[in-house]
C-alpha cells in the first residue's frame, strides 16, 4: 500500500479499537481521498481494504433486477421494431423502406450486441455488485466491457436521433423546416461520430481504460477527463431532444385544423417526451460516472437509465407504423366507429334540410372526407368503404404534404351497414 493511501486511512483512533477506526474512516471520505492522490486502481484498493476490514456486505447484488428489465426491454423493443420493418416492407401499401426505416434497421444488430453484452458481459463481471467483492480479473472485465457499452450507447442513441429527424423530413416540406431538419439530421452524424471516436481514444492507449483497473500490472497512461465529458454528451443530447420535440409542435400552428384535432397530433409528437424525460432522469445518475471507487454498484444505476433511453427511443420512432399496423388489425372495429358517427352526422344533416348528395362532400366530425364510391350511386350499395390515415385528417392543411407517411392509407376493408342507410365512403 503507498503512502498516499496510508494517509487516506489514517484516523485518531487507537489501531486496536476497530469500531472507533471504522466510523472515523467514511467510505466517502477514502473514495475523496485517494481519488485526488492515487491511481484509480490505488483508490479501489483503499477502498477496499476499508469495507473489508469494517465488514462490509459482500452479498448485495442488483444484477438480476438489471438482467430482467435489459432482457424485457430489448425483446419489446426488437419486437417492436421488426414488425414496423415487416409492415413497412410487405404490407403497407408503399411495401418499401424509407429513410428512417434503414436507420431503425441498422440499429436492431448493434442493440442486440447492446444486450447481449450489458447481461454476459457487465452484469456477468460485477454491475450490481460491490466492486469488493471482484477478483483482479473480474475488474478489468468490467472495465473492458463499460467501455464497450459507452461507445455503443453513443452509437445508438445518434442513430435514434437520426430516424426522427428523417421521419420528419418525411412529414414536412416546408422548405425553412427542412433546412433545419436536414442540419439536424448533419448534426447528429458528426455528433454520433465525434463522440464515438472520442470514447474510442480517451486514453492515451485504448486498453488503459480497463487496464487501469488492475492493480498489480501497473499500467501507464492517462485519460481526458472522463467524468467531464460525460457530461458534456448527456447535457447535448437533452437539448437535441427538447429541438427534436420543439419542431413538430411548432410546425401544428401552421395547420388549419380545429383545436381538438391539433391537440390530438400534438399528443401523437409529444411521445417524444417521454425520451426527453426519461434523458433527463439519467442526468442524476451521473454524479458517480467515472468518479467512485466502487463503480460495479454506483454506476449500476448510470447504465439502466441508458438502457431505458435506448429502448424508449426505439419504440417511439416506431409509433406512427405501430398505429397503421393496429389500423389494419381491427379495421372492422374502427369501421364501425367510423360509420356510427357518419350516420349520426348524416342524421343531423337531413333534419337542417340539407340533400344526402351535399352531405356527401362534407367532412364528418372525424374530418374524414365522405363521398360516394366511383361506379355507384347513392344506396347501390349495402356496404360502407372505410380507409384510415395514420394521423392527420386531410382538411385544408398547409405545409404537410399529402404524400407523408402521415397520410398513408391502411388497406380498405368493406364493413357491412347495420342499418341498410345511404352508402358513403369515408376516405
Amino acid at each position: 500500500m503507498s503512502f498516499a493511501q496510508l494517509d487516506c486511512l489514517s484516523s485518531p483512533c487507537d489501531l486496536a479499537d476497530e469500531a472507533c477506526l471504522c466510523d472515523s474512516i467514511s467510505s466517502k471520505q477514502v473514495m475523496d481521498c485517494s481519488l485526488a492522490a492515487c491511481t484509480f486502481a490505488e483508490a479501489i484498493s483503499a477502498r477496499r481494504v476499508v469495507e473489508v476490514a469494517c465488514g462490509a456486505s459482500t452479498t448485495r447484488t442488483r444484477v438480476g433486477t438489471f438482467n430482467y428489465i435489459n432482457v424485457g426491454l430489448g425483446m419489446a423493443t426488437g419486437g417492436i421494431a421488426l414488425a414496423r420493418l415487416v409492415f413497412k416492407r410487405f404490407v403497407s401499401s408503399a411495401r418499401c423502406f424509407t429513410p428512417d426505416d434503414w436507420v431503425i434497421l441498422a440499429t436492431l444488430p448493434v442493440g442486440l450486441a447492446s444486450v447481449l453484452l450489458l447481461s454476459l458481459g457487465l452484469t456477468a463481471n460485477g454491475l450490481g455488485r460491490d466492486i469488493w467483492t471482484l477478483s483482479p480479473e473480474g475488474m478489468v472485465a468490467f472495465g473492458l466491457f463499460f467501455y464497450l457499452a459507452e461507445i455503443m450507447y453513443i452509437a445508438l442513441m445518434a442513430m435514434v436521433k437520426l430516424a426522427l429527424s428523417l421521419f420528419y423530413l418525411a412529414i414536412f416540406p416546408g422548405a425553412g423546416v427542412r433546412r433545419m431538419l436536414w442540419a439536424t439530421a448533419a448534426f447528429q452524424v458528426v455528433f454520433g461520430l465525434a463522440f464515438v471516436i472520442k470514447d474510442a481514444v480517451q486514453c492515451t492507449k485504448p486498453d488503459f481504460y480497463w487496464k487501469r483497473f488492475d492493480l498489480d500490472s501497473d499500467p501507464r497512461g492517462t485519460c481526458i477527463n472522463v467524468h467531464a465529458s460525460g457530461w458534456v454528451n448527456a447535457v447535448l443530447g437533452v437539448a437535441i431532444d427538447i429541438w427534436l420535440l420543439a419542431i413538430p409542435i411548432f410546425q401544428l400552428r401552421k395547420l388549419q385544423l380545429e383545436r381538438r384535432k391539433k391537440v390530438v397530433a400534438g399528443i401523437m409528437f409529444l411521445t417524444g417526451a417521454l425520451v426527453t424525460l426519461i434523458s433527463i432522469l439519467r442526468l442524476n445518475s451521473l454524479k458517480t460516472f467515472a468518479n467512485t471507487t466502487n463503480p460495479t454498484w454506483d454506476q449500476w444505476l448510470l447504465v439502466l437509465w441508458s438502457t431505458i433511453e435506448i429502448n424508449t427511443g426505439i419504440i417511439c420512432t416506431s409509433l406512427p407504423a405501430v398505429r397503421l399496423m393496429l389500423l389494419r388489425l381491427f379495421p372492422r372495429m374502427l369501421g364501425t366507429i367510423t360509420s356510427s358517427m357518419s350516420k349520426s352526422r348524416t342524421h343531423h344533416e337531413s333534419a337542417s334540410g340539407e340533400t344526402a348528395a351535399a352531405a356527401a362532400g362534407n367532412n364528418d366530425d372525424t374530418g374524414h372526407e365522405m363521398m360516394n364510391p366511383p361506379g355507384s350511386s347513392a344506396g347501390a350499395s349495402d356496404h360502407t368503404h372505410v380507409s384510415t390515415l395514420t394521423l392527420l385528417p386531410p382538411l385544408n392543411v398547409t405545409k404537410v404534404d399529402s404524400r407523408s407517411p402521415l397520410f398513408q392509407d391502411v388497406k380498405s376493408t368493406d364493413v357491412k351497414s347495420s342499418t341498410g342507410a345511404e352508402v358513403r365512403r369515408v376516405r
